[in-house]
């Protein structure tokens, strides 16, 4: 995005000697994602595709307020199969997250979690986290002009989030930091950067060994997704610790 004319000019006229491409001045829609110019700030959003998608899956949604209980433990069934309705509605809403929708992050990703184990329980879940985007479908990202250009990341990380993974049960079995043998004691990594003020990436993993303090777990944090930054951010980064 630039305000100088010869600057746009010269980008568009370099891509066209290497590529085929339409220009729209203002567009309004690309692929799944609304783009909505008409007030001070951009709005981006993807009402239209998932009132879509919920008509092609015959969706009743439920009444819900947020896409989870806080502090819900999902369990992963030890049971293998393959549900390919679960993967349509993880694959939708992998999608609805990764554009317009940071609010379901973490949801989608303990769902996601759950692919080839799926139990009524999980597909539930899945159901209800459609049900909230469903009823949630006229919240937008907005974008707006800032004169601060640095780019700033909040992380954050839930530290062994099953209480039945107690850091002291972690003590009393010291071989289980190696083994694995406590697969739920793994903390949760979250973050999001903006620049200009606006978003623009998020995401939500867990965390691929095991911290022993909460001090460890928002370090692991920040290394974690330190490679999910972009390369021009990292130069010019402010990085807060929640």
């Amino acid at each position: 995005m630039s305000n100088s004319t010869s600057q746009l000019e010269a980008t568009i006229e370099g891509i066209q000697d290497r590529f085929r491409i339409q220009i729209q001045l203002l567009p309004t829609y690309f692929v799944g994602l609304e783009i909505d110019s008409s007030g001070p700030k951009l709005r981006l959003h993807q009402s239209r595709y998932i009132q879509r998608m919920a008509e092609l899956l015959n969706f009743v949604p439920s009444s819900v307020s947020t896409p989870m209980e806080p502090g819900h433990k999902l369990e992963v069934s030890p049971v293998t199969n393959d549900d390919s309705e679960f993967r349509k509605y993880i694959g939708i809403l992998l999608y609805i997250n990764r554009y317009s929708r940071p609010d379901v992050s973490y949801a989608v990703n303990a769902l996601s979690q759950h692919q080839g184990h799926v139990t009524p329980e999980i597909k539930t879940y899945a159901k209800r986290v459609f049900s909230y985007v469903l009823s949630s479908v006229d919240l937008a990202l907005e974008y707006g002009a800032d004169d601060d250009l640095t780019f700033r990341a909040f992380v954050d990380a839930s530290y062994m989030p099953d209480a039945y993974t107690s850091l002291e049960k972690l003590q009393i079995f010291p071989q289980n930091l190696q083994d694995n043998s406590f697969p739920d004691a793994h903390s949760v990594s979250g973050y999001v950067m903006f620049h200009c003020g606006n978003p623009i990436s998020w995401g939500t993993s867990k965390q691929k060994i095991v911290a022993t303090s909460s001090t460890a777990a928002e370090i692991i944090a920040v290394c974690d997704h330190m490679d999910t930054f972009p390369p021009c951010a990292k130069r010019y980064l402010s990085i807060h610790i929640c």
